[in-house]
């Protein structure tokens, strides 16, 4: 029998048998938006990438972290980052390897995790 489907909470309306969560809404609102306006940015940050530091890419990950964290932030979302004692000295190579248990994994390393 296969389980039961999770509720669907205070912040849904039902139009027959569609719902709209307003959460899901809202985040997907707040992506769209800061994409949009951060796009001019990101074509200048690629350019500026590709001519002056094509290695590292340091314009396009600021760009990242920025969209990440602008999008976290304006969802009211803010993680608790524990362990960064244990990473390597800056400038060392590491690879961050989420479980990804939920969609918000990989905004959460772009916005909170150091380079």
């Amino acid at each position: 029998q296969p389980p039961d489907p999770p509720s669907s909470g205070p912040l849904t309306l039902k139009f027959g048998s569609k719902t709209i969560n307003f959460t899901g809404l809202w985040f997907l609102t707040s992506m769209t938006v800061w994409v949009i306006a951060l796009y001019p940015l990101v074509l200048f940050a690629a350019l500026l990438s590709r001519l002056f530091d094509p290695a590292q890419r340091r314009p396009m990950d600021f760009m990242v972290w920025l969209w990440a964290r602008c999008s976290m932030l304006t969802c009211l979302y803010r993680p608790k980052v524990s362990g960064r004692e244990h990473l390597p000295p800056r400038g060392t190579p590491v690879l961050y390897v989420p479980n990804h248990c939920s969609y918000l994994d990989i905004l959460t390393l772009s916005a909170f995790m150091p380079r």
